[in-house]
């Protein structure tokens, strides 16, 4: 089972644009920087800081993405190999984000003034579904044939879509396929199924009514 990883986030008390310019001239000289602009959006852009001391990951970076609408900066860490295999554990993704990101912090506060940095905690990252949504949840899993669905087993997963309605449940697509998976369903299955989750949860919130009329009016 791979770790969930925290969303980074940056604000600072001046403009964003004014930031990112800063962080530019904070970089120790010996790490490299660069701009990158992919979407053709004015002030739209990637600021990628390389840190030049040796690391237990290869190729390790960290990607500072300017978001005007939330007036906030969010960064993702990225490796071409992790330590750890193919993906990295929660602690070491925050640990190689503190890495790279605290000494410019530091070298930011004495030159120029306040900024923060939230990494989400480990415990804001759990899969949190309600009571009654979970229970309908159980209730399909523990009976479900999970080679070939039964229409039993479609009834009771109904019945947890429409819970998860009722209780306004903030359940993610991909939050059901990682609970789906973890109890024993194939990765095509568990997959198959949150598309219909996804696609019951979205006619129950619009309230479908049909637009069309049987028999069609007749023409004069």
């Amino acid at each position: 089972m791979t770790d969930r990883l925290p969303n980074i986030v940056i604000r600072a008390d001046e403009n964003l644009l004014d930031f990112i310019s800063a962080m530019e001239c904070v970089c120790p000289q010996l790490w490299r920087h660069e701009r990158s602009n992919t979407s053709g959006i004015k002030d739209e852009f990637h600021l990628s800081i390389h840190p030049a001391e040796v690391s237990d990951h290869i190729g390790l970076f960290a990607q500072l993405m300017l978001n005007v609408a939330k007036n906030r900066i969010d960064v993702e860490i990225r490796a071409d190999k992790w330590s750890d295999g193919r993906l990295p554990k929660y602690e070491t993704y925050k640990k190689a984000a503190q890495d790279i990101l605290k000494p410019l912090f530091s070298a930011y506060r004495k030159k120029y003034g306040k900024c923060s940095l939230r990494i989400q905690s480990k415990k804001a990252l759990e899969i949190k579904v309600p009571e009654r949504t979970n229970y309908f949840l159980m209730q399909f899993i523990n009976s479900a044939n999970k080679q070939a669905l039964h229409s039993l087993d479609w009834i009771k997963f109904y019945h947890f879509i429409h819970a998860a309605h009722v209780g306004q449940t903030r359940l993610t697509r991909s939050e059901l396929i990682e609970i789906l998976s973890e109890q024993g369903f194939i990765s095509e299955k568990a997959n198959s199924l949150s598309d219909v989750y996804e696609h019951g949860r979205s006619l129950l919130a619009n309230k479908i009514i049909p637009s069309y009329l049987y028999p069609p009016p007749e023409y004069g």
